[in-house]
Order: C-alpha cells, then sequence, then structure tokens
C-alpha cells in the first residue's frame, strides 16, 4: 500500500496487479522525494504505476534465499546441537524427504551449507532454480514450479510434469537475470 501527497484522486485506494519487489522501494522513495537515485542501487522506481496503475509492467519479480530446510534461524549453517533438540526429529523428517527426492544428488554439505533458491514469480508461476551457489556456472541441482492459477498455496510442484515449462522460465530467467544485473 503506498499514497503520496501528488496522487491522482482517482487512483487512491487503487488496485494493480504489476510486480513489484523490494528492491524497488528505494529507487522510488528517491523519485517519490526528489532525489537522485544513486548509481549503485538496483531496481525500478514504481512512480508510474502511481499514475497509472493498469499499465503495463514487469514480466517477473526475483528473489534470492538459502536452503530453508536444512538452515536454522537466520539462515545460519546447522550446528550438531540442534539435532540434538526436538528440532531433531523434524531435521530427520525433511532430510528424509530430501534424500529420497535427490537419490545419488544428496549431500549434506551442499544441502546445508552451499544451496541457494534463485526464484523467479510471473503473474501465473513461481519459478525456483536451486543452485550450488559456489559453482555458478553449474547446471541446477533441482527446479520447482507453482501454478498460481490452480495451485495458490504452493502445495504442488508441477516442475517434472512440464519439463517444456520449465525450459521456458528458466530461458525466462537466465535472461532477464542477466539483463537485471546489466542495469
Amino acid at each position: 500500500m503506498i499514497w503520496t501527497p501528488d496522487m491522482p484522486e482517482s487512483n487512491r485506494g487503487a488496485q494493480t496487479e504489476a510486480l513489484v519487489e523490494l528492491i524497488d522501494m528505494y529507487p522510488t522513495l528517491c523519485e517519490l522525494a526528489g532525489i537522485e537515485k544513486p548509481e549503485h542501487i538496483e531496481g525500478q522506481s514504481f512512480v508510474p504505476l502511481l499514475k497509472n496503475p493498469k499499465q503495463d509492467w514487469k514480466t517477473a519479480a526475483f528473489s534470492q534465499f538459502p536452503s530453508p530446510a536444512l538452515r536454522e534461524w537466520g539462515s545460519y549453517p546447522l550446528r550438531p546441537a540442534m539435532r540434538e533438540t526436538y528440532f531433531g526429529t523434524l531435521l530427520e523428517e525433511v532430510e528424509s524427504k530430501i534424500k529420497a527426492q535427490q537419490k545419488e544428488k544428496w549431500d549434506r554439505d551442499l544441502f546445508e551449507n552451499k544451496l541457494m533458491g534463485y526464484a523467479m514469480r510471473t503473474d501465473q508461476y513461481r519459478f525456483i532454480v536451486w543452485k550450488d551457489r559456489t559453482l555458478p556456472q553449474a547446471a541446477p541441482i533441482y527446479f520447482e514450479l507453482y501454478d498460481h492459477n490452480n495451485d495458490p498455496e504452493e502445495t504442488v510442484n508441477i516442475a517434472s510434469r512440464n519439463p517444456e515449462l520449465v525450459a521456458q522460465l528458466f530461458s525466462q530467467f537466465k535472461n532477464e537475470k542477466e539483463q537485471h544485473s546489466t542495469n
């Protein structure tokens, strides 16, 4: 929710389906305050959406996060003592699911310390690429794909059933990520 003193009366309370990211807040605030955006920041001011909430906008929003399954609070690696707490049973359960999913690819060090998730949210899909962050050029380890039109709670990963869509979204992900890093 955002409100500015010079927002057109007709747009107050208006909603938009446009995708904006947290990274867009700083350039937006710079523009609204009338100060120059520093060169080192990323993101795109969404002030134009305040004037016209229906206009075409970004085709995707991006986020990045470490593997949440095998991390402690604040994304710290697991300590052996954590396995001795009441979380130990939960950790074993999560690990067994990952082991069954990954089979011969299972690697405790990778899943506890090196795995990074890169997500792209489009108007319909949430697409997650899991990679070893120490090997940025290596192929992804795993994909997740959720169709928000049919599964808004993201309960069923449909990536394995939709290899063509995964390839298409991965191509879009790589292209937009590359464009994002050069802007």
